[in-house]
C-alpha cells in the first residue's frame, strides 16, 4: 500500500494510548465516520476497500494501523477531502463529537445475524476475557521495562552538556525555520512506530518522504529533549506540525515533521531506522560526557539486556491476544 502509514493508537507502559482525537488535524471543514461494531463484522475490509477506490481516483491516503493486528486497519484518512474512517470501538472509543453536522457513526454491527451467534456466547465471552488478561500482562511487561529504562535514562541525563544541547536546538532551528509567522502553530500528535506482536514496528520512512531529513544519530534520550525543545520553538513561531510520539514514553516526541517547510527531524536508533538519504546528520552523543557516562556504561548494558527481554515478552502476549481475536473475528 503506497502513501503514508501511522498508528494512532499503541500499546504503551500506560496501558492502550490513544491519539485518535488526531485523526484529522483541521478541526474546520472536515468530515469524520466512526465505524461501530464488534469484531468480524468486517471493519477493517470496509475500510481496505474505500481505500482501494479512492487511491484509484488519484487521492493520497493514510493507512492508520492497529498495534495489536499488523494485517489489519483502524481506519484511513483522505487528507485533500479532509475525511477521515475510523474504527471507534474499544480500546480506542471514539464517538461523535457534532454528530450529523461533521460526525456521523456507522454501525457495521446492524448486519450481524445475533441468532447464529448465541451458540458461541460463552466461547467468545471466555476468549475476550483472555485476551483482556494478556493485554494486562503485556502492559506490565512494558510498565516494568520502561522502569528499568528510566534508570539508564537518569544517568544520560546526569552526564549532558544543557550548553552544547542548546547549540544543538539552536542550529537546527536557523537550519529549517525561513520566516517567523504570525499566529501559534498546532501539533498533530501520532505514533510512527508501535510495539506489535511482530515487536517493535516503525512507518517512519513513509512519512518522512520527499523531506530534506535531519538525522539525530545517538542517544535518544538527547534526541527527544532536543526535538521538545525544537517542536516548541516551531510552533511558537507558526508553523504546524506533526510529532511523533514514542510508544514506551507517549508524552516524548520521537520524530518532528514540520509539513510547510517539507523537513522532517528523525531520531534513530535500533528499533526505527531511517532508509532515506539524510539532508543533514547530528551527533547527539556530542552532548554528552564520555568520561562521567563510563562509571554507568555496566549497569546501563544490564538495564538494556532486561528491557529488551521484558519488549519481548509484552511482544509475547500480544501475539496471542491476536490469535484469540483472530479466533473470536471468525
Amino acid at each position: 500500500m503506497d502513501g503514508r502509514h501511522i498508528f494512532l493508537g499503541g500499546n504503551t507502559p500506560e496501558g492502550f494510548f490513544s491519539y485518535y482525537d488526531n485523526a484529522l488535524n483541521n478541526k474546520k471543514d472536515r468530515r469524520l465516520f466512526i465505524l461501530k461494531g464488534g469484531p468480524g463484522v468486517g471493519k477493517s475490509s470496509f475500510v481496505k476497500e474505500i481505500a482501494e477506490v479512492f487511491s484509484g481516483k488519484g487521492y493520497s491516503i493514510e493507512y492508520l494501523h492497529c498495534s495489536g493486528d499488523g494485517d489489519s486497519l483502524d481506519g484511513i484518512t483522505i487528507p485533500k477531502l479532509k475525511v477521515a474512517i475510523i474504527d471507534g470501538t474499544a480500546p480506542h472509543m471514539v464517538d461523535p463529537k457534532v454528530p450529523g453536522a461533521f460526525d456521523e457513526i456507522i454501525n457495521l454491527g446492524l448486519y450481524l445475524d445475533e441468532e447464529k451467534l448465541i451458540p458461541y456466547k460463552n466461547e467468545i465471552m471466555k476468549a475476550n476475557e483472555t485476551k483482556t488478561k494478556l493485554y494486562k500482562n503485556a502492559y506490565k511487561y512494558l510498565k516494568a521495562a520502561r522502569i528499568i529504562d528510566e534508570d539508564s535514562v537518569a544517568a544520560y541525563v546526569d552526564c549532558m552538556n544543557m550548553k552544547t544541547l542548546n547549540e544543538i536546538v539552536n542550529h537546527i532551528i536557523k537550519r529549517t525555520m525561513l520566516v517567523e509567522k504570525e499566529g501559534i502553530g498546532t501539533i498533530r500528535k501520532i505514533f510512527a512506530s508501535a510495539i506489535t506482536p511482530d515487536g517493535s514496528v516503525s512507518y517512519i520512512d513513509s512519512l518522512i518522504e520527499g523531506t530534506k531529513i535531519i538525522e539525530l544519530k545517538g542517544e535518544t534520550v538527547v534526541s527527544k529533549k532536543i526535538l521538545e525543545k525544537v517542536c516548541e520553538e516551531v510552533v511558537v513561531n507558526g508553523y504546524d506540525v506533526e510529532a511523533c510520539y514514542c510508544p514506551m514514553y507517549p508524552d516524548k516526541i520521537e520524530h518532528l515533521i514540520i509539513p510547510e517547510l517539507k523537513i522532517s527531524i528523525v531520531s534513530l536508533n535500533k528499533y526505527h531506522n531511517c532508509k532515506q538519504k539524510a539532508t543533514m546528520e547530528i551527533d547527539v552523543d556530542k552532548v554528552i560526557d564520555k568520561e562521567a557516562l563510563s562509571e554507568y556504561c555496566p549497569t546501563i548494558s544490564k538495564n538494556t539486556q532486561m528491557f529488551e527481554q521484558l519488549l519481548e515478552r509484552a511482544s509475547e502476549k500480544i501475539n496471542i491476544a491476536k490469535e484469540l481475536h483472530k479466533k473470536t473475528e471468525k
